[in-house]
This record gives C-alpha cells, structure tokens and sequence, in this order.
C-alpha cells in the first residue's frame, strides 16, 4: 500500500517537513542572534537599513 495517494499529496508533506525544519532549525539560532542583537549599536544599523529597503520599494513602486 502506498503512502501517498498521489505527487501532489507527496509535495505537499515534502513542504511540511521542509516548514517543519525551518521552526526547529529557529529554535537553535535564536540564542546567538539574541546576543547579538543585544547591542543597540547593531540594533540602529538593521533598524536602518530595514527603512532604507522599504523606502526603496515604495520609489520602485512609484516608478511603475
């Protein structure tokens, strides 16, 4: 007896378990991006450049 009924069913549990190893996989490089997020320093640079990528996809957006 087969455990999948079809490719379909078979792709689907494929990115189940993929999903299911990114939130596992999460749970151990949390701990280090803590620490290193701890630093207010590095905070502002991300918070930065998370604004400088939004500010460029609203001109693309603007632009088309």
């Amino acid at each position: 007896m087969p455990i999948f009924t079809s490719s379909r069913e078979k792709r689907l549990w494929f990115w189940v378990l993929v999903v299911l190893v990114a939130i596992f996989s999460t749970l151990f490089i949390g701990q280090p991006l803590i620490q290193l997020f701890s630093n207010q320093d590095i905070q502002a640079v991300f918070f930065v450049l998370g604004m400088v990528l939004v500010a460029a996809t609203i001109q693309q957006r603007n632009e088309n």
